[in-house]
């Protein structure tokens, strides 16, 4: 059964299911930020220089 109400140290942190302090835009805009930057640096990390979608292709064509 799902999760509809979590009180932290007596704050209601997710009501009906969703989380009370957490703003998703920006959330997911910082998310894309840092997986763009990560994307870029993978070639940094790989004993090859390989780029992320060389190390780890998709698996279906889109």
């Amino acid at each position: 059964r799902a999760v509809k109400t979590v009180f932290i140290d007596g704050e209601l942190a997710v009501d009906t299911g969703s989380v009370v302090h957490l703003d998703m835009s920006d959330a997911a805009g910082r998310l894309e930020i840092a997986q763009q930057r990560m994307l870029k640096d993978v070639p940094n990390h790989d004993f090859l220089g390989r780029e992320a979608k060389d190390i780890t292709p998709l698996s279906l064509i889109l």
